[in-house]
């Protein structure tokens, strides 16, 4: 017998519910990857995949950032992220601008291949390791890694 998951959010956007939600067998994790970023600055956390066709990313403590191409309008400063891409060929890149401190930390995102359900996870931190301001900077950082599901 197989062991079934239910995986999904929702939130109320423009007085309607955005419901996301798939059945999967078993799950499968891509490698976690590190991206550095500058505070202040912004960073593309890369997603792309062809075979899939919608995604959720999320972050610390299960919060859902995103829904495919549509931004939770609950989380604090949502205005600060944005999926960018051609979701034609499965590319959701979740971009963050003016960085802040309380934005480093643990990202992934959730999708389904084949009815199982996968999990890329990205580390956010920042770039040197020192926590610096720059004021009058604006700087973008965008790191491509490979991925693969360990097949």
């Amino acid at each position: 017998m197989k062991n079934t998951q239910l995986c999904q959010s929702w939130w109320n956007s423009s007085s309607s519910i955005q419901k996301f939600a798939w059945y999967i067998s078993h799950s499968v994790n891509y490698e976690e990857h590190t991206v550095y970023a500058s505070l202040g600055g912004t960073v593309v956390l890369p997603f792309k995949d062809s075979r899939v066709s919608t995604l959720i990313w999320k972050r610390n403590e299960n919060i859902i950032i995103s829904d495919g191409f549509l931004i939770n309008t609950k989380i604090n400063e949502a205005e600060r992220f944005r999926i960018i891409g051609d979701r034609t060929v499965g590319e959701y890149n979740l971009e963050i601008s003016k960085i802040i401190e309380s934005d480093l930390g643990l990202y992934w995102c959730e999708f389904p291949i084949k009815n199982t359900g996968v999990q890329k996870k990205v580390v956010l931190k920042v770039a040197g390791g020192i926590i610096t301001t720059h004021r009058n900077e604006e700087s973008t950082l965008f790191v491509k890694p490979e991925m693969s599901t360990g097949s």
